[in-house]
């Protein structure tokens, strides 16, 4: 069932009207009536605490990732994420995107909000430009 909150909203006035006009003109409430506004209410609060409002949309992060794959899955653990953790993984993309030149290497938008990859440590270019030329090193000695 897919009722849209402006639908649902609908539905509840008109409940809530029909069972006043009972009331007045016809002395008589069932309880289905009361129960039928009791569920339309409930599902109206349910509908509205799941749209909640975000500090940052998940299109900034889908953007912003690059890796466009699992959108459906992303926008929902994107929502998940504390307002906090939100601006932590928008802080640490750019520093993860570098770790990451080849998008066929970077992990899908989905793994990285799964695993909070956000909050992993992202290796300084000059660390990693040191273990390369150690690596190198190592390799030319073998060759003299």
């Amino acid at each position: 069932m897919n009722l849209s909150v402006k639908r649902l909203q609908e539905l509840i006035d008109f409940q809530t009207a029909r069972i006043e006009f009972r009331e007045k003109h016809q002395n008589v409430v069932d309880v289905r009536d009361k129960d039928i506004l009791y569920v339309l209410k409930n599902l109206d609060y349910k509908i509205k605490k799941n749209i909640k409002e975000v500090n940052i949309g998940f299109d900034t992060f889908w953007f912003a990732y690059g890796k466009k794959v699992d959108r459906e899955e992303s926008k929902r653990l994107w929502f998940n994420l504390t307002d906090e953790e939100r601006e932590i993984a928008i802080a640490h993309i750019p520093k993860w995107l570098t770790q990451w030149p080849d998008k066929q290497y970077l992990c899908s938008p989905r793994k990285y909000l799964l695993r909070k990859k956000f909050y992993d440590e992202v290796f300084k270019e000059a660390e990693k430009e040191v273990k390369n030329e150690v690596k190198k090193e190592t390799w030319l000695k073998g060759t003299e």
